[in-house]
């Protein structure tokens, strides 16, 4: 059955229409520039995000735009921070979008999820093993690549109604390599400004195929895509990011 989709409703417009009214006149409050912030903001969200008729709303104080509202999934609320933090002038984006609740019993949430895996070939040698309890859903099971771990996981996110995912999925068709090739790979990645270069003194870290990011970057946006293109690395098992956005 196909999980239901949630637009912007008519009265989620009007109350993007106040909000943005309501933030010219207060601009005078905050840092300069920050209406217009939550303007683009807003812009920029409608209609390219599934909402529940409660909307979001966008607030920004010099430069960190706080978001709230209800969305389906957690999937969707990590798509709302990404646009949000893809604005030139949004320094960090505080996420406090929250998944609505789902009247779907978790069988269902979990045969959703298996359906959904089920489309993708890499993603049914062996059938990964899927449960949910209260929004949260729990993969287990092997793959061949790092990579389709990761997609498995974006996929259960986007599935209505879930919270969280846990993501218990072992890689088995692929021999890691040593740390020291996986930290020149993202090295000479991130580093180039051919494929990214947005990170000022950057330092890479790997141990145990954990990859440690280290520096300053210009916006939240390009915190988010140097940890999305670590993470792609093979050989990467997992990215914590240290970077840091810059105060102007």
């Amino acid at each position: 059955m196909k999980a239901r989709r949630w637009w912007w409703s008519s009265a989620a417009m009007a109350a993007l229409a106040l909000a943005a009214i309501a933030a010219q006149e207060a601009g005078a409050a905050g840092c300069a520039g920050d209406a217009e912030l939550e303007r683009q903001i807003l812009r920029r969200l409608l209609g390219q995000v599934e909402v529940r008729e409660e909307g979001i709303t966008v607030e920004v104080e010099c430069g960190v735009a706080v978001l709230r509202g209800a969305v389906a999934s957690i999937g969707e609320a990590e798509r709302l921070e990404r646009l949000a933090s893809g604005i030139v002038g949004i320094r960090s984006v505080a996420n406090r979008v929250a998944v609505a609740p789902t009247t779907r019993s978790d069988l269902a949430v979990a045969q959703e999820v298996r359906r959904r895996l089920e489309r993708y070939p890499r993603l049914r040698r062996p059938t990964l093993m899927v449960s949910a309890s209260d929004g949260v859903v729990t993969l287990s099971g092997e793959v061949e690549r790092d990579l389709d771990g990761r997609q498995a996981e974006s996929i259960a996110a986007d599935v209505a109604g879930v919270r969280r995912v846990v993501n218990t999925v072992r890689v088995t068709g692929e021999e890691r390599p040593d740390d020291a090739l996986v930290q020149s790979r993202v090295m000479s990645l991130l580093a180039n400004p051919l494929t990214f270069g947005a990170v000022r003194d950057l330092r890479v870290r790997v141990e145990d195929g954990i990859v440690v990011l280290e520096g300053t970057v210009a916006r939240e946006a390009d915190r988010h895509e140097a940890e999305r293109l670590a993470g792609g690395v093979p050989g990467v098992a997992g990215v914590r990011n240290d970077l840091v956005v810059e105060n102007r």
